[in-house]
């Protein structure tokens, strides 16, 4: 199939919508459902205004309209590139019959490179995640740390940190708390209010590695310890 054949194209639901008896009507319509579509409104406000006019031009072309954006971009007279790929993306515009969806299929050998431009809208339109414990971090910070007290406290010396990753905060009070950091050499606790901590900087403290319990002594040093304890108790017997 020669590669420059031009694909005829329509707009989606067409019939659905536009009710017309006859060719060439003066006036389209336009249905609120347009707003709730989230592909459509993922579109950068130029390219919508381009589908509108190929809406137009739909009215007048029986609603075929060739894949070739410098004719389309002639007849509805736009100033800019009529980014149709993106149209056929977002479902405004789909193949006007099996032949010619097999076409669009052949000429972007998969259907990759058009959901890949719908991923690109859709990450430049959707809100960024925000991170556990709420947009700053806090809550986390504030879950963790061993001494809940003076909460708003801690949250102003929080927010009045610039310049440090977040990240490296929550980082450190978790390696701090796991490593025993708040525990005395008595074994008692002695942790900071955490809006002191957070004043003082004390993530950047060197991480205390936890103190190593006592190995278990084996049964065979068991029974030798308890061997010579009787010896010396036999000994001190005889003397």
């Amino acid at each position: 199939m020669p590669s420059d054949e031009i694909i005829l194209l329509r707009i989606r639901n067409w019939k659905r919508f536009q009710h017309y008896k006859g060719r060439n009507p003066p006036w389209i319509k336009l249905y609120n459902s347009l707003l709730d579509d989230y592909e459509f409104q993922a579109l950068t406000e130029l390219t919508q205004r381009h589908a509108f006019h190929l809406m137009l031009l739909a009215s007048n072309t029986g609603n075929r309209i060739p894949f070739d954006p410098t004719w389309v971009a002639k007849r509805i007279n736009a100033r800019s590139k009529v980014d149709m790929v993106v149209l056929i993306t977002c479902g405004f515009l789909e193949g006007y019959n099996n032949d010619a969806k097999i076409m669009l299929a052949e000429r972007f050998h998969t259907a990759t490179p058009i959901r890949l431009e719908t991923d690109k809208i859709r990450d430049r339109l959707e809100p960024p995640i925000p991170p556990r414990g709420g947009m700053d971090g806090f809550e986390e910070f504030w879950k963790i740390y061993p001494k809940r007290v003076g909460k708003k406290a801690a949250e102003k010396s929080w927010k009045r940190i610039t310049g440090v990753p977040k990240e490296k905060i929550i980082q450190a009070i978790k390696a701090q708390v796991e490593g025993d950091h708040f525990r005395g050499t008595d074994g008692g606790l002695y942790e900071l209010n955490p809006a002191t901590w957070l004043n003082q900087g004390r993530w950047e403290d060197e991480i205390r590695k936890p103190q190593e319990e006592p190995k278990p002594k084996s049964v065979q040093e068991l029974i030798e310890e308890r061997r010579k304890v009787r010896a010396r108790e036999e000994a001190e017997n005889a003397s």
